[in-house]
Formats: structure tokens, C-alpha cells, sequence
């Protein structure tokens, strides 16, 4: 099984963004939920993958009035996990850490094949 450490997901963000922030009062990081659309149909029906994505780039603060519910995203990312204690058990948290945004004309509702990224790579 390969360790997917960069990807490209297209999807429309679900919730409010939830910022977190540092000792000093800047913001450290923001999480979001994109919608994603499997590329398969189960039984004719469409399933879709919810997966948590943070940034934390430096410019985060310039893009908090774009990443706004509803709004449709791709993002190039990789897929990371964090190890915290709750109640004295140990879970861990998966995201998407999100390196790059390309989002979508206000109100396209339609798939842009021809999206272009700029790779970290």
C-alpha cells in the first residue's frame, strides 16, 4: 500500500472554519471539512468522503474570507495523523494538511477538468 503524500482533492467545504491560535494571540492553523465525491457508485448511488483538512501556512490570515462554507476547493495536500489523550485513552486524528488552495468562481457549480495546481514538488 503506497504512503500518499501528496494528492489533489476537489470538494466544497461543509462547515465553519475552526481556527486555532498560538500563545501569542496569532492564529497557529484552520480546520475545515471538504465534501469529497467518490469516483465509483455504490449500488447507483454516490458516497462521499468527508475528510478534516488543516492549513497553516503564514498566509492564513489572507485567506480566511475565501475558505467559507459552501465554497467549492481543490487543494493539494497530504494526509497526516497526530496522537492525542482524551480521558486518559489514546486516539489519533487524521487530516489532509493542506499545502496549496485553487478555488472556484462565485457560484460555479460545475467540475473544471483543466485546473491547474502548483506542486510543492
Amino acid at each position: 500500500m503506497s504512503n500518499p503524500k501528496n494528492l489533489c482533492s476537489f470538494g466544497g467545504i461543509i462547515d465553519d472554519v475552526s481556527i486555532t491560535y498560538n500563545r501569542e494571540g496569532n492564529i497557529h492553523y484552520v480546520e475545515f471539512t471538504l465534501k469529497i465525491a467518490r469516483n465509483f457508485l455504490n449500488k447507483g448511488e454516490q458516497r462521499f468522503d468527508y475528510p478534516r483538512c488543516r492549513y497553516s501556512k503564514s498566509d492564513v490570515k489572507n485567506l480566511l474570507s475565501d475558505i467559507t462554507e459552501g465554497r467549492e476547493v481543490s487543494v493539494v495536500c497530504s494526509y497526516m495523523s497526530e496522537p492525542y489523550n482524551y480521558n486518559g485513552k489514546s486516539y489519533t486524528k487524521t487530516f489532509f494538511s493542506v499545502e496549496s488552495f485553487t478555488f472556484s468562481s462565485e457560484g460555479e457549480n460545475e467540475i473544471d477538468n483543466n485546473i491547474s495546481f502548483e506542486l510543492p514538488f
